[in-house]
């Protein structure tokens, strides 16, 4: 670029060929993607609370023919950051099916005796349960 504040003419070749490609058509391609990109950069940002970094890439294919004539075929390519996929908790039977809510769960109660209570149990007698006597029978 020129410093010393001369007026350098714009080179339109660049616009003029976005502007012709696909009878118009390309050029508002390349907005609107442009455009939904931004979008998506500020929800993420706002998501995010911070900077994000996206790109919109334009390949433009050139062929000139014989005669001197000019084709062009363009391509729109965009990248944006990846959201984090949110973690979904489900609750499944023992068949394996999905239910609407936790299962309800039995708890299996078992007394526990210690050591020492079932050893002293084994080695004493059972204990006689004494009959009253009746008289007169």
């Amino acid at each position: 670029m020129d410093t010393d504040d001369d007026f350098v003419p714009p080179n339109d070749t660049g616009a003029a060929l976005l502007r012709s490609m696909e009878d118009g058509t390309f050029i508002n391609a390349v907005g609107n993607e442009v455009q939904a990109a931004i979008k998506s950069l500020r929800q993420t940002a706002d998501r995010k609370g911070g900077r994000v970094v996206g790109k919109v890439t334009l390949t433009i294919n050139l062929a000139v023919g014989k005669k001197g004539d000019l084709e062009s075929v363009g391509a729109i390519a965009v990248k944006l950051p990846k959201s984090k996929r949110e973690t979904s908790i489900h609750w499944v039977d023992e068949e394996g099916d999905l239910l609407s809510r936790r299962p309800e769960r039995q708890l299996d109660l078992k007394l526990h005796e210690t050591k020492g209570e079932a050893e002293a149990e084994a080695k004493s007698p059972p204990k006689k349960t004494a009959t009253p006597a009746v008289k007169g029978l």
